[in-house]
């Protein structure tokens, strides 16, 4: 899947394995009023929350709640709030995010690596990668 198996002696592989999903749905918050299950996030001013279609069903783990990040193309946005099984939040500018438009969770450059998530999680990247749920579409190329 191309990611180092001893991140501190690499080998040069390169990742070829990416976790992406789409947003579906952008609200607005007022300072105060919390997030996901359990309420488990409070906004400290008024934004936007982005409502990424992936969750731990589809292999995000759980372990990423309030301290993963995705990449988009306006730049790294925090998740927030508990992963949901089917959803996971992201805190956004409303301005520079698009319903339908694409998050990544690892794997391209600007995203985490798999090696930063399994390390988040304590775990490892082959762990990650093999979570993967088969409800989430594949798409190879060459």
């Amino acid at each position: 899947y191309g990611a180092e198996p001893i991140p501190s002696q690499p080998l040069g592989l390169k990742p070829v394995m990416q976790l992406k999903s789409n947003i579906i749905q952008i609200r607005a918050l007022e300072a105060g009023e919390s997030v996901s299950y359990g309420a488990t996030w409070t906004a400290s001013k008024y934004t936007h929350i982005a409502v990424a279609a992936i969750g731990y069903a589809d292999g995000l783990p759980r372990l990423l709640s309030k301290q993963g990040k995705a990449s988009h193309h306006s730049g790294i946005l925090p998740i927030v709030g508990r992963v949901c099984m089917d959803y996971c939040l992201l805190e956004v500018d409303s301005a520079q995010v698009s319903i339908g438009d694409e998050v990544t969770f690892f794997g391209d450059h600007n995203a985490p690596s798999a090696n930063a998530v399994a390390s988040q999680c304590q775990t490892i990247a082959y762990e990650i990668f093999t979570g993967i749920s088969p409800r989430v579409t594949r798409h190879y190329t060459r």
